[in-house]
């Protein structure tokens, strides 16, 4: 979400700082929201991220600070747009292995950051309690599966390197509103759906 335009330009001591919940709705929630200078809300649980972590420990700020900044998001999503050029290569180069090791590495980075801000799966808005991110577990998961792990033939775990395209729909606000918004209208037809598969 966006910070409402009535409110004005954010104050530079704000940006990136962990600030008191407003929303009625989250009142009673123990939740701190985190404004960056797009003005974007990005809302945290104030729980201690595994177990430890305060929303004012400085390895926790330091991890909001670089989630919420608009370069990180950038660095990912380029990321994964190189990772898909490189996955469509019919005959990768040699190197194009280290290539995707580094790939691991900072989808890896990623995901720690998002943890070490948010915790991992306990209270809202922690990690695992956001879909999208089962996607990226699942794909670091099988990273490091198919590759330090002598797993015998792991060329069909190898085939679940296309779902690093997917991410591409976690770090697209717009795309990931369209394809939220389609599979809620799903769930909603299923019924319609089914009779329909029983009336053929």
């Amino acid at each position: 979400k966006t910070l409402p335009f009535i409110y004005g330009d954010i104050p530079p001591g704000m940006v990136s700082e962990p600030l008191e919940d407003l929303d009625p709705y989250y009142i009673n929630k123990k939740t701190f929201i985190v404004l960056n200078r797009g003005k974007a809300i990005f809302r945290f649980s104030a729980t201690p991220a595994l177990y430890i972590l305060s929303p004012f420990h400085p390895l926790r700020k330091a991890a909001i600070k670089i989630l919420v900044h608009s370069l990180f998001s950038i660095l990912i999503m380029c990321t994964i747009l190189t990772n898909c050029v490189f996955m469509t290569l019919s005959s990768p180069p040699e190197w194009a292995k280290n290539v995707e090791y580094t790939f691991t590495g900072i989808y890896t980075f990623e995901s720690l950051i998002k943890i070490l801000a948010r915790g991992f799966c306990i209270d809202d808005f922690t990690f695992l309690r956001d879909p999208w991110n089962w996607l990226d577990f699942t794909v670091i998961t099988f990273a490091y599966l198919t590759e330090f792990v002598d797993l015998g033939n792991v060329s069909a775990l190898r085939t679940f390197r296309v779902l690093r395209a997917l991410k591409t729909i976690s770090v697209i606000p717009g795309l990931k509103t369209i394809v939220g918004a389609l599979i809620q209208s799903v769930k909603k037809l299923s019924d319609v759906m089914i009779l329909t598969v029983f009336c053929l």
